[in-house]
């Protein structure tokens, strides 16, 4: 476990290491995955034909629109004004 924190939250450790004393000791179970890519292979069952798309965006069945998250800035125009004479 690593408590990464300022001076401030350096007060909370001995509550941290309380609960941490209380887990188990033994080792975890590594978590095994599938090899297959689900989201791929049912895009491939609703639009046959796309064999490797570069984007999946992922949207809930029962939403009438998507959500865009928009992280730059957008350009500006960037003309220069005509200099008064």
């Amino acid at each position: 476990m690593f408590f990464i924190s300022n001076t401030a939250d350096g007060s909370r450790l001995p509550r941290i290491k309380e609960i941490v004393g209380k887990l188990g000791k033994e080792k975890s179970t590594r978590q095994t995955y599938a090899t297959a890519r689900r989201v791929v292979g049912r895009l491939a069952e609703r639009v046959p034909g796309l064999d490797k798309p570069l984007y999946v965006g992922l949207m809930h069945e029962g939403t009438q629109n998507g959500v865009l998250l928009l992280n730059a800035r957008f350009a500006v125009n960037m003309t220069p004004l005509p200099t008064p004479c």
